[in-house]
């Protein structure tokens, strides 16, 4: 139990973290950056609420306990932007596995 409080655990648990927040805050700055033009006001909800929340409690409270709410608001679009890197992955695969099919 103490492990996972100070110990190797805890190191492990916050390694996993700090990727789960990476592929979050990329998933939200594709999904938002792709989609800029196209997205009405009611779309863009979760941003608006997401970067005024998450900045004022960052600067004004510096806490991160405050800051989880907006996180978890920030999911919903994290979810489509990773959508959209895995599919341009995908076609960029299948792109190549074409071009090595061709050429032998």
């Amino acid at each position: 139990r103490q492990s996972m409080y100070h110990g190797i655990l805890n190191k492990i648990f916050l390694k996993i973290m700090d990727i789960f927040a990476l592929l979050t805050w990329c998933g939200c700055t594709v999904f938002y950056y792709i989609n800029r033009k196209n997205l009405s006001i009611t779309q863009l909800i979760f941003g608006i609420i997401f970067l005024g929340g998450f900045l004022f409690h960052l600067f004004w409270e510096a806490k991160a306990l405050y800051t989880m709410p907006y996180f978890i608001i920030s999911l919903i679009p994290a979810v489509y932007g990773l959508d959209i890197i895995l599919h341009k992955f995908d076609i960029g695969i299948n792109r190549l596995i074409n071009k090595l099919a061709k050429n032998k």
